[in-house]
């Protein structure tokens, strides 16, 4: 079934529609132009402030729509903001960038740098951003700093990490890795098909990745999520034995008993899970 959107005149396929009278298209449009308009009003009020010049207006505006990427995403606790429980100090963006602007001057000229090579090239890699300097801790004026998109992306490749690899259902090895990018080589070249597989770091979850292989994967300084719901069941087998101490042969099981318990998700600590 077909009908027209109110808003392009054009006969769209009804599931191009949100269920209104525009299509998904105008409506993404619409929603896109609320956003800009939103931030058009908040660089006005640093204006009229005399925070900044006019010339500074492109650059205040990334630094605006950085600020609040960081806020919501912490706020909303997405991606790894919510499974590091990473917290941002400000919740309002317009004051994040006020006061960024105001109080840390050297952050401010080298973010104005970067945004004009931004714009000069057009490249997303170029883009500035808001980096915490201390990844343990959250967002405050005193743990931020300019990096572009891609030294940010860089810097996260380059965080440590810890895995166990499980082979058939038994332990493996356990390995600490200096970056990632280490991590995903060393693995690939054990014959570990880590990078065929959506694998994620910091679940505390077992992964299959083939080859007979799991892996748990976890960043170093990451939090790992407590849960009340079970992930896994333990078993342990115990028994007392009486040993020939000649041939160092059991000679009698004395007695055995088998332990069960339920655990949530699983935090690699030192060399141990």
């Amino acid at each position: 079934m077909q009908k027209t959107c109110k808003k392009c005149n054009k006969l769209k396929d009804e599931h191009n529609f949100h269920g209104g009278y525009s299509c998904k298209e105008c409506h993404s449009d619409k929603v896109q132009f609320n956003k800009k308009l939103g931030v058009e009003r908040e660089i006005k009020k640093l204006l009229k402030l005399n925070i900044i010049k006019k010339e500074e207006v492109d650059a205040a505006k990334t630094l605006y729509v950085s600020a609040k990427s960081r806020i919501e995403s912490c706020k909303y606790k997405i991606g790894i903001y919510g499974k590091k429980g990473i917290k941002s100090a400000y919740d309002s963006p317009f004051v994040f960038t006020k006061d960024i602007i105001e109080t840390l001057p050297t952050f401010w000229g080298e973010w104005k740098n970067q945004n004009k090579i931004y714009e000069e090239s057009r490249t997303r890699a170029a883009r500035p951003t808001i980096d915490r300097i201390d990844d343990s801790k959250g967002y405050t004026l005193s743990n931020i700093q300019m990096l572009s998109k891609r030294n940010n992306t860089l810097k996260a490749a380059s965080v440590p990490n810890k895995v166990i690899i499980i082979k058939n259902q038994e332990v493996y090895d356990f390995i600490e890795f200096e970056s990632k990018k280490e991590m995903n080589q060393k693995l690939i070249e054990q014959d570990i098909p880590i990078k065929t597989t959506k694998i994620k770091m910091d679940t505390g979850k077992i992964q299959e990745v083939g080859n007979g292989y799991s892996l748990i994967l976890q960043s170093e300084g990451s939090e790992i999520k407590s849960t009340n719901k079970a992930c896994y069941k333990v078993v342990i087998d115990r028994r007392r034995e009486k040993y020939d101490l000649d041939t160092g042969e059991v000679v009698e099981v004395l007695e055995s008993w088998q332990n069960q318990f339920k655990i949530g998700p699983i935090r690699i600590t030192s060399n141990e899970i």
